[in-house]
């Protein structure tokens, strides 16, 4: 795709057992990422789809292949303009929710007052300014990674890797914190790539979903979702939605509809 800014080429990827030995995460793997759209990966564990997510940041290498990130081949740094959320929120405790946002804004070199400023309005967005002076033990768990998901935005990078962000959360917390990332993504355009074992948390957040065989891991299908947005209950509830859900599932070997 010529406006692509993440292109997977015939990749595998290889791990070295310690005990000797290798066994296979990813084989023949390729797809590829457009410009502000929300792609998620799901499939059984194992299938490599965290493997997938750091062989984009340059964290993991890759044995075969060709993986790009706006056209350059990936290296073993971290590509600029990308941003990572991880399941557990890795906030300071001893800084203030607000300097915990804004701390790339000041890596970055901007002052701390201007950075205050840029990450207040973040917090506004996922409702949070009224505890942007407030210490992350202070605050729920849903809570925090809202402010992990602010950190990773206030920088404004066009590529953010979430590695199944929201699996430690109980439902209705997951569930509120879709919604608040639909939210932020409609108003900050960025080009998303989610690493989730919900089918229907994919189906309700995504422009496409790729569907990732048990290892290796190999491209089982690749679902484009066509409904209209914000996905709030009444499209949930459509019987489109429905049939997005036990195609992936499906595609799985599951029984129909089951997450």
């Amino acid at each position: 795709m010529p406006d692509s800014i993440v292109t997977f080429e015939d990749v595998d990827v290889v791990y070295r057992l310690q005990g000797g030995g290798e066994t296979v995460a990813c084989q023949g793997l390729g797809f590829a990422v457009r410009e502000n759209e929300f792609v998620s990966i799901v499939g059984p564990s194992g299938c490599g789809k965290s493997t997938s997510l750091r062989v984009i940041a340059g964290l993991q290498p890759y044995r075969r292949g060709s993986v790009r990130v706006r056209r350059e081949p990936v290296g073993h740094r971290v590509p600029d303009g990308l941003a990572m959320m991880f399941q557990t929120p890795v906030l300071l405790d001893w800084n203030s929710v607000i300097d915990n946002v804004g701390l790339p804004l000041e890596v970055a070199g901007l002052s701390r007052r201007e950075a205050r400023a840029e990450s207040r309005r973040f917090l506004e967005l996922a409702q949070l300014e009224r505890f942007a002076d407030a210490r992350p033990y202070e605050l729920s768990g849903g809570m925090q990674q809202r402010v992990a998901l602010c950190r990773a935005l206030v920088s404004k990078p066009d590529l953010l890797l979430m590695d199944e962000p929201f699996g430690a959360l109980d439902a209705l917390t997951r569930a509120q914190m879709g919604g608040v990332l639909q939210n932020i993504w409609e108003r900050q355009k960025v080009a998303v790539v989610f690493v989730t074992h919900s089918i229907r948390e994919a189906v309700t957040l995504s422009d496409r979903v790729l569907v990732m065989s048990a290892r290796p891991g190999r491209l089982l299908k690749d679902v484009r979702i066509d409904l209209p947005r914000p996905r709030e209950g009444a499209v949930r509830r459509m019987a489109k939605f429905q049939d997005y859900v036990d195609e992936i599932a499906v595609c799985l070997g599951m029984p129909d509809g089951v997450e």
